[in-house]
């Protein structure tokens, strides 16, 4: 592209990028946020590791409303196995 290129597209309205509707990022910081500390000999590894594998399964199928109850479960799990 010539200079003549580049000084037009200047001129052009910058366009603004499209709001994120599914925020993915800050829900997995979220979660890994959530599950820090839960080592080998938890009894809740188990459980939290299968809902995170259906949230990894939801993310993948780009399923918001799926990932939104993995999460639920994910959250479950570690709630249920503090005494």
């Amino acid at each position: 592209m010539g200079y003549i290129e580049a000084i037009e597209r200047m001129k052009q309205p910058e366009r603004k990028p499209k709001a994120v509707k599914k925020p993915w990022l800050k829900a997995w910081q979220d979660l890994a946020r959530l599950t820090y500390g839960i080592e080998r000999e938890d009894a809740r590894l188990g459980p939290v590791l299968e809902a995170l594998n259906q949230c990894d399964l939801a993310f993948y199928a780009d399923s918001w409303t799926a990932f939104e109850v993995a999460v639920a479960e994910v959250k479950a799990a570690v709630k249920g196995g503090k005494e």
